[in-house]
């Protein structure tokens, strides 16, 4: 298992982290205790999370199913990651713990010396995705443009994550389109795509797939008051 001196001699090679205080300051464990919540559902991502001992739950809202799904974490495993900007679960210490709060930015490095933590963070990637995915779908009483809306807007920053085009949604990527929506009219879909195109949100751009013309105009048709879109 990877060590904290080897994760520590990671960050350390990041530029933008050798300035300010030492990094032993900066690195130092967070002592937190059972019951004690580090984050939740909905904050801003701030820390990579790595657990040095003790026990953190993540707690994952599942549609419908009445319950949240939990997974318990231990020594070594990292939470926190993934591609939303805000996080999708609460995490909560089992037991007295000491946590590692590294930089964000110190993902890419982490990825290049431990395993687990890709292993980790395509996992949170996943779900995050099925998360949002599951709620977008919820939302049984937003007109449909504007859940397609959200559901290209959470395509886009998936594509962000991996290093695409954040504004292309690849032919490739229309299939999961369709699929999430597949107990939609084709017609409906069809329309709704229109209502997308006629506001300037989106275009076609063949033989690409669908181009995202304004991504902040999006996000705000996927929250807006319905009676903004077209009949």
């Amino acid at each position: 298992m990877l060590r904290v001196g080897a994760i520590v001699s990671a960050v350390a090679e990041i530029p933008s982290y050798r300035r300010g205080p030492s990094l032993r300051e900066r690195t130092a464990p967070v002592h937190v205790r059972a019951d004690e919540l580090l984050f939740a559902p909905g904050t801003e991502k701030q820390f990579i999370y790595w657990i040095d001992s003790g026990e953190v739950e993540l707690h994952w809202s599942m549609q419908g199913a009445g319950k949240d799904r939990v997974e318990r974490l231990g020594p070594g495993d990292y939470f926190g990651l993934g591609f939303l900007k805000s996080h999708a679960c609460a995490a909560i210490a089992v037991k007295d713990s000491r946590v590692q709060q590294l930089p964000r930015s110190a993902g890419p490095a982490l990825s290049e010396i431990d395993a687990k933590y890709r292993e980790r963070d395509a996992i949170e990637t996943q779900r995050e995705f099925t998360h949002h995915r599951e709620m977008t779908l919820a939302c049984r009483l937003q007109p449909l443009p504007q859940r397609l809306a959200a559901f290209l807007s959470v395509i886009s920053g998936f594509n962000a994550y991996e290093g695409r085009d954040p504004l292309l949604i690849r032919e490739d990527l229309t299939g999961l389109v369709v699929a999430n929506y597949r107990a939609t009219d084709v017609n409906a879909l069809g329309q709704a795509l229109k209502q997308l195109s006629d506001l300037g949100a989106v275009e076609l751009a063949p033989p690409h797939g669908l181009r995202i013309r304004d991504l902040g105009f999006l996000d705000y048709i996927a929250n807006a008051p319905a009676a903004m879109l077209p009949a």
